[in-house]
């Protein structure tokens, strides 16, 4: 049988901080689960023939000011260690983000670039609310965390916690944080850097 999409995938988020907040970067991993044969009888009449199964396989994050075209060159070389295994990389376009978009294009990173400008309106659907000027998709904030915060309580990932160098921080960061803002003094780079990897990644 024919796995769908590919039998392994890869999705990368990334957040982009300045002087006060990390630049954080997620990878989420997508692998097809063909259903054994005591699993599709077992499904009666659902007919279980097999799922996609997620799992988050990096998380890093930059120390506070590092330089933007040191941060293309970080996200350029860990996109092309996943080679044509990796789907997207998925950027959060806000603010400074735009001239992080500008610097990956000129680095000639052979994927698919994601621009992501996440806005404070309601959710409106799965594929963003619109498109800004430069092409980028405007996401709430709030769709953002509900699609993460539905994986999360539904289990539906899991942390390979030894290829994480940050899990830790991540771990904190989704404990603490709140759909209508984080608190002050938390951060919240890492969680982010995940929603989009979810966002994007998760099918």
């Amino acid at each position: 049988m024919a796995i769908p999409g590919g039998d392994l995938r890869y999705t990368i988020g990334l957040d982009l901080g300045q002087s006060r907040n990390h630049t954080a970067l997620v990878v989420m991993e997508r692998v097809w689960h063909q259903a054994t044969v005591a699993e599709f009888i077992a499904s009666g009449t659902r007919g279980y023939n097999g799922e996609y199964r997620y799992t988050v396989v990096g998380a890093e994050r930059l120390a506070l000011g590092t330089p933007y075209p040191r941060v293309v060159s970080w996200v350029k070389s860990v996109a092309e260690s996943y080679g044509g295994t990796l789907s997207d990389v998925v950027v959060d376009a806000s603010g400074v983000g735009s001239a992080v978009m500008d610097g990956l294009r000129r680095a000639d990173i052979r994927m698919p670039l994601v621009g992501v400008v996440i806005t404070g309106e309601q959710a409106t659907g799965p594929s963003g609310g619109g498109r800004t000027t430069a092409g980028y998709t405007t996401v709430s904030r709030t769709e953002l965390l509900t699609k993460l915060q539905v994986m999360v309580q539904e289990r539906r990932f899991r942390v390979d916690k030894v290829r994480c160098r940050e899990w830790d921080a991540l771990r904190r960061e989704l404990m603490v944080l709140r759909l209508e803002g984080k608190s002050r003094g938390a951060q919240d780079d890492l969680a982010f850097a995940l929603a989009l990897a979810v966002w994007r990644g998760v099918r």
